[in-house]
């Protein structure tokens, strides 16, 4: 008998949205920085999340250079078919502020530098999970 593959499955807005607000859920206050977690092709989430607690505001020049190569080494520069989805956390109000788009905007750029498609962009603040979708943003910051 085939065992069911447990993972989620992000196929929607809404599947990732649900996945973003339990993974809040299950810990008292998510850490501070940029999580990531990797998505095959079929919607198949890979089994952990990576947290980087020292990016936790916009991507300077280098920083996002250094993400950009960390992106492409964990997919062995093979990223067709793969996407990529982040959380922003933030302690304080759940109110997004012009830093919050900047932050999201860094991260949109940074995974279209790394050849990976993004999913919708989360912040975490305040004890609340909300999208920070491209047409938010501003769209000078991708060359428009």
């Amino acid at each position: 008998m085939l065992r069911r593959d447990p993972r989620p499955r992000i196929r929607t807005q809404a599947e990732l949205d649900q996945l973003w607000r339990g993974w809040v859920r299950r810990r008292n206050e998510p850490p501070v920085g940029t999580t990531c977690l990797l998505v095959y092709a079929d919607g198949r989430v890979t089994r952990s999340t990576v947290t980087f607690t020292d990016l936790d505001g916009p991507l300077d020049d280098g920083r996002q250079r250094r993400f950009v190569h960390w992106i492409r080494h964990l997919l062995d520069d093979d990223t067709a078919g793969w996407r990529i989805a982040f959380m922003i956390a933030r302690p304080g109000a759940p109110v997004v502020g012009e830093r919050d788009l900047a932050w999201a905007t860094s991260l949109y750029v940074a995974a279209r530098l790394a050849g990976v498609a993004c999913e919708v962009v989360h912040l975490a603040a305040g004890n609340q999970v909300r999208p920070l979708p491209l047409d938010a943003l501003p769209s000078h910051a991708f060359g428009h």
